[in-house]
């Protein structure tokens, strides 16, 4: 593969700074995911700078089909640390300032998904990440 550039630096580890990191591997030789939180290398714990980890996040189908792109068999090892597939039609009720969700103009089938803390999410990325040779994080 012909990269364009030598080092790219990624600003953040989270879920949004470990996605930019594995898609500029593709054009960097070297990329460093600059976080100032320290990782648990054992599995998902909470961090200081994630104080939404614990939150329920549920991955719609534009989501999916983005991340099994990414990182081919995620959804698979997600269900396997405890996500729960779900459709958010028929398995959840929520009230927001807008009214009750979901909204019924929505199709069914983009509300197919699955559901897991933000904390395994997250996880569960940067152990794809790390897979790249060309990826170094840097925490704390």
């Amino acid at each position: 593969m012909n990269k364009s550039g030598t080092r790219a630096v990624v600003i953040g580890g989270g879920i949004g700074g470990s996605l930019a990191a594995r898609v500029l591997t593709e054009k960097f030789e070297q990329v460093f995911v600059v976080e100032r939180d320290r990782y648990h290398p054992d599995g998902p714990y909470h961090r200081a700078g994630v104080p939404q980890d614990r939150h329920v996040h549920n991955m719609l189908l534009r989501g999916q089909h983005i991340l099994e792109e990414l990182f081919p068999s995620i959804t698979a090892k997600l269900m396997a640390q405890g996500a729960i597939r779900g459709n958010l039609l028929h398995d959840v009720v929520a009230r927001y300032s807008s009214g009750w969700i979901p909204h019924p103009n929505v199709p069914p089938s983009v509300l197919d998904g699955y559901f897991c803390s933000r904390l395994l999410l997250e996880w569960e990325v940067r152990q794809e990440v790390a897979k790249y040779d060309q990826v170094r994080f840097l925490e704390g």
